[in-house]
């Protein structure tokens, strides 16, 4: 009898647990996860420059691809109508501003935030700014003071070289104020420690462009003096000319790299200046991504906060093995700087 009732027991427990695993089963449904977008508008032709460009891409590709449930979309458009274009289907297909992101990669899309104010909604549109000082944007304006890096990078090199080496600049354009700004920086990093600017280039004498014209740049290099010892190149892809000169030419000057650590590219690479614009970028992304307030616009920030630095290339790191001693003053000159300005 004691058997029978324990496989009866058996029995009805089995029973249970096979009706449990049956199709009539109903769980609880998943609640899915609203997919995100991150758009990014480069500059015409920006990507590719090995520099500030790029590093935005690698940055956000990697934050998207570690996030569960979010999109990149970007855009390089070909001339200013395609990337209005792309900026207004963006402002006409998004729904709500946790939807969906816009990066205005380039200060020159400033244009287009004013152009649109009135169908730039802000429960709707979550916009960034890059390099705007602006407070006036229907956007979170974004922008790191390179002057201090700029000055850093100039005195410690003009008080290595000496007073009777010279140094020249060249500019993507005299439109944009971050080139202003490390042309201002390189100047008066030179004059201080005693040297002299020798030229400075600047490649569309007219407009905003300039940053795709590395043969231009090629050429012009190759008629400078031999007295000037140091190119401080800023004009985007139109560095990739400079840094081939130095290639087929070597020795004959160095020049610094810009934004990202550029030694790969030339062994006249001695240093180059630093710009965290991926990292500034990503942290308010991630607000953004969080549900986060963003701070107050603009957001500046610089040498002394760490979003600007300077790296030494191995080969030169005994060259300049106390290029540290000269960063708290390149601080001060940046503050003094920002308060004129």
């Amino acid at each position: 009898m004691v058997h029978l009732l324990r496989n009866i027991l058996l029995f009805l427990v089995a029973g249970q647990l096979l009706s449990c695993s049956g199709d009539d089963v109903s769980f609880p449904p998943v609640e899915k996860k609203e997919a995100k977008t991150l758009c990014l508008l480069f500059s015409s032709n920006g990507l590719g420059d090995a520099s500030y460009n790029d590093q935005i891409l690698s940055a956000a590709s990697r934050y998207v691809f570690d996030s569960d449930g979010m999109e990149l979309s970007y855009l390089s458009p070909r001339t200013p109508e395609e990337a209005e274009a792309y900026f207004l289907r963006w402002i006409d297909t998004t729904t709500h501003k946790d939807s969906s992101a816009m990066v205005l990669v380039d200060n020159l899309y400033e244009p287009l935030l004013e152009k649109h104010r009135d169908r730039i909604d802000p429960e709707r549109h979550c916009i960034f700014q890059l390099d705007s000082r602006r407070d006036d944007l229907p956007a979170h304006t974004l922008y790191i003071r390179y002057f201090g890096v700029c000055y850093w990078a100039a005195f410690m090199q003009s008080a290595f070289t000496g007073s009777e080496a010279e140094v020249a600049i060249m500019k993507a354009n005299d439109r944009n104020p971050v080139l202003h700004e490390m042309e201002a920086g390189f100047c008066q990093g030179t004059n201080d420690a005693g040297g002299s600017v020798w030229f400075t280039w600047v490649l569309d004498e007219e407009g905003y462009g300039g940053f795709d014209l590395p043969q231009d740049a090629y050429w012009l290099v190759g008629e400078m003096p031999a007295s000037v010892s140091t190119v401080y190149a800023v004009a985007g892809g139109s560095n990739m000319g400079v840094y081939r000169f130095t290639r087929e030419f070597p020795g004959t000057f160095l020049v610094p790299g810009i934004d990202v650590d550029q030694s790969g590219l030339s062994p006249d690479v001695p240093f180059s200046l630093l710009k965290h614009t991926d990292r500034l970028l990503m942290e308010h992304i991630a607000r953004w991504d969080n549900g986060e307030e963003q701070p107050a616009s603009p957001c500046v920030v610089g040498l002394k906060e760490g979003y600007t630095d300077l790296v030494i290339s191995e080969e030169y790191s005994m060259w300049y093995a106390d290029y540290l001693k000269y960063k708290e003053t390149a601080i001060e000159k940046e503050s003094a700087y920002d308060t004129i300005e």
